[in-house]
């Protein structure tokens, strides 16, 4: 314990003793506080690379990537190489339903699927077991695209497989990764 000795020429004495031990719990409470906040501030950190004048620019993508559109009608296949569009489809939007009224309804875009896996097979660049790397899909919508449509075409865009040489084995997968992009261009 601390002790507190004030003189004084009072009768009464002012002396008291301090209590250090919830201090101390205290201080120990926060340290360990303000090391684990400190820890998964630095965990959920998310780089965000910006170009800023003087930066050296990016090279330019090479590799051919498909970009699905989703229109109101139809969707507008593109395979592009940065910017360049090397190879361009049509497909009309003919939605079908699997459950179709019951609660677990989905919605789905058969012919969607199978052009996209005929395209696949003609112009995906990685379709070798032994080659590790995939294609890129990006998924081009509006704000006013329903959730279900979102994920009815990525399904579509899952539907084209692949092997995948693992050890001795091989694994099928789906060939394209898919990443979905804000806003239409």
């Amino acid at each position: 314990m601390a002790m507190l000795h004030v003189q004084t020429t009072r009768a009464r004495a002012l002396d008291a003793e301090i209590n250090l031990v919830p201090m101390i719990d205290l201080l120990l409470g926060m340290i360990s506080f303000l090391l684990l906040t400190a820890v998964w501030a630095t965990q959920a950190r998310v780089p965000v690379p910006a170009n800023l004048p003087g930066d050296q620019p990016r090279p330019l993508s090479t590799a051919l990537a498909l970009h699905v559109t989703a229109q109101s009608d139809a969707f507008l296949l593109r395979w592009r190489r940065g910017a360049v569009v090397e190879y361009e489809s049509h497909v009309v939007k003919n939605p079908s339903f699997l459950n179709a009224g019951k609660a677990n309804e989905q919605l789905r875009y058969d012919e969607l699927a199978a052009h996209i896996r005929r395209e696949w097979q003609e112009h995906g660049q990685h379709r070798q077991a032994a080659d590790p790397a995939m294609d890129q899909a990006f998924v081009h919508c509006d704000n006013q695209t329903s959730f279900k449509e979102v994920v009815a075409i990525v399904d579509a865009l899952y539907q084209p497989q692949r092997a995948f040489k693992q050890g001795d084995a091989e694994k099928t997968y789906p060939a394209m990764t898919v990443t979905l992009s804000a806003g239409l261009d």
